[in-house]
């Protein structure tokens, strides 16, 4: 078991999901805004990675946008599962 795995395991325990995304991060940004997503801060280091905290539904998420990586989705299980299938959705339009 690597350590993604892991990591998700745990999350999963405590009501929380995390999902990765391919780095198209405009699709994700209308998304939050399609659904009124309020933006409550950031911190990383622009060089490596960046970290968006947002509330949906009155509950925090965290979008983290790596550099030449993936952009990872970390929040409340159903909030998270309802934003992937919205950006799924999108991803197949354009």
């Amino acid at each position: 078991m690597n350590a993604t795995s892991i990591v998700d395991s745990l999350f999963s325990l405590f009501g929380y999901a995390r999902v990765r995304f391919p780095q198209d991060v405009g699709i994700i940004f209308s998304v939050l805004g399609d659904l009124d997503a309020i933006k409550c801060g950031e911190s990383g280091m622009p060089t490596a990675s960046t970290n968006y905290y947002y509330l949906v539904r009155g509950r925090k998420i965290k979008l983290t946008i790596e550099d030449y990586e993936d952009t990872i989705l970390t929040g409340p299980k159903a909030i998270v599962k309802v934003l992937s299938e919205r950006i799924a959705e999108e991803g197949t339009r354009r």
